[in-house]
């Protein structure tokens, strides 16, 4: 533990040993597994709710802790560090799907891909399976994320034998305008 008040040059040279040079919040914890490191921020240990104060003003509010998720963070940043392997997740393209690097929706694709490498350790890939693109062997899950026009025969032929050697697949399917279908129901089926 370092006080930065206290030991301001202490501070420094963590902050510089870890290139901890914009921070979000002065209170953190740095967790470090062999050069592997997260930081874990005082202000993302507790989600708070604000409550107006009865009989005061209109900007006097109350605040009061609604979830503790430190627990939660702090599992999961260990079992990341301490799991060197990361996993492998592909994102399909080419059909009109989601895009995982969109932000332009805060809840959308972006956020999802986010926790899928903060939570699951991931690497994400886009992928096209157009030409002679195959799946690649470390793949651990392909997300087929709302496709908006079919799939060719040969790119479901591509899919199902990922399938077959062991693959995973998340598909989202409810995407094809007028009740439209994107092929892959075949290859579920």
């Amino acid at each position: 533990a370092v006080d930065p008040a206290r030991h301001p040059a202490d501070a420094e040279l963590v902050l510089a040993a870890y290139k901890l040079t914009a921070l979000k919040d002065r209170n953190f914890v740095i967790l470090d597994c062999d050069g592997r490191t997260k930081v874990i921020y005082q202000n993302e240990l507790v989600d708070y709710r604000l409550d107006p104060v009865e009989g005061g003003q209109a900007q006097n509010y109350s605040k009061r802790m609604v979830n503790f998720k430190g627990e939660v963070l702090f599992t999961t940043a260990l079992f990341n560090l301490a799991e060197a392997r990361q996993y492998k997740i592909c994102f399909l393209q080419g059909h009109g799907e989601h895009d995982p690097e969109d932000s332009s929706h805060p809840h959308g694709y972006a956020k999802f891909a986010e926790v899928l490498q903060e939570k699951a350790n991931a690497q994400l890939e886009k992928l096209s399976l157009r030409g002679t693109n195959e799946v690649p062997a470390d793949c651990q899950l392909l997300i087929v994320a709302g496709p908006r026009q079919p799939m060719h025969e040969s790119e479901l032929a591509k899919i199902e034998d990922y399938l077959r050697r062991g693959g995973r697949l998340f598909a989202l399917l409810k995407n094809m305008a007028a009740g439209g279908r994107s092929g892959l129901e075949q290859v579920l089926a």
